[in-house]
């Protein structure tokens, strides 16, 4: 709880944001929705009305628990707490966010600020996976599934617009090696994950520069790369029992920024659909292998 009060002495809001905190009425008794905050839970949302967007799969009937990234309030009367940064000119705590309406409930979500090593040089390398393993094609359903749904990857992930396709790399026994989920547009725009279980996805690069982000309980390692005419953008963590390996490239180097924040933020608080994995890993398994994926 330490940890989740110093993150949240530092959030800021949006001017945005700040100007419709002030228009509204005072507010009466409420009592805030502290249960089953994810690790990296701290971040700012803004509740109008009765109820709360976003709340966890895990919560059972009547409860109610708060997204990575969003302070829920219930009560009858908002309630709004505006935190200001505990250190002027200190290393920002968010970078910026976003709102979600559903009904008369809307939700603010801040998305963590990362800090990026600057990688010189960048190798398009392709890791060769154990003996025994084959790769099996996922449909774009599966994919879009796995992601948590069409209005997941809409609203929190921001990925419309992206083709969907993904693999799995499995062995012999159906056991996962690794799982791809991408969303293609061309070489210099793409976002890409890599999943495993219970450890970081296999690489065969390590950049020295990479930097390490203490964010609540999450540690990111990210870096970038800035090539002439696009920036990839990476970021690896650990979480509730899966590694990640978020990749971005595009021509705009704050927008591939905050597709990363977005990403962390959404798989830290569980947004993926994990619980279909293994569902969609059996249903793979009985497609052949297929040779050109492994080209």
């Amino acid at each position: 709880m330490k940890r989740y009060l110093d993150y949240m002495d530092r959030v800021t809001v949006p001017l945005s944001l700040h100007e419709k905190l002030t228009r509204l009425e005072a507010p009466g008794q409420v009592r805030l929705a502290r249960r089953g905050y994810a690790p990296l839970a701290a971040a700012l949302a803004l509740v109008v009305g009765l109820g709360v967007f976003g709340v966890s799969r895990m919560a059972g009937a009547g409860e109610s628990q708060t997204a990575l990234g969003e302070t829920a309030v219930q009560g009858a009367q908002p309630d709004i707490a505006v935190l200001e940064s505990a250190a002027p000119g200190a290393q920002p705590s968010t970078m910026g966010g976003y709102e979600v309406e559903n009904g008369e409930v809307t939700s603010y979500y801040a998305l963590p600020y990362l800090e990026y090593g600057t990688v010189e040089m960048q190798a398009d390398l392709a890791i060769a996976p154990p003996a025994g393993v084959t790769y099996r094609y996922l449909t774009e359903a599966e994919v879009e599934t796995l992601l948590g749904g069409e209005a997941a990857i809409a609203v929190h992930l921001d990925w419309e617009g992206y083709p969907l396709t993904g693999h799995a790399m499995v062995y012999p026994d159906g056991r996962l090696w690794m799982l791809v989920l991408s969303g293609y547009r061309g070489p210099q725009d793409y976002v890409t994950v890599n999943l495993a279980l219970g450890q970081l996805p296999p690489t065969c690069l390590v950049y020295e520069e990479s930097v390490v982000n203490q964010i609540g309980e999450l540690e990111v390692t990210a870096d970038r790369y800035v090539g002439e005419d696009s920036q990839t953008l990476r970021a690896s963590f650990l979480t509730d029992g899966y590694g990640y390996r978020f990749e971005v490239a595009g021509t705009d180097g704050e927008a591939a920024a905050l597709l990363v924040s977005r990403f962390v933020r959404n798989a830290g608080s569980g947004g993926l659909n994990l619980d279909a994995l293994e569902a969609t890993l059996a249903e793979a398994a009985r497609r052949p292998a297929d040779p050109q994926l492994e080209e």
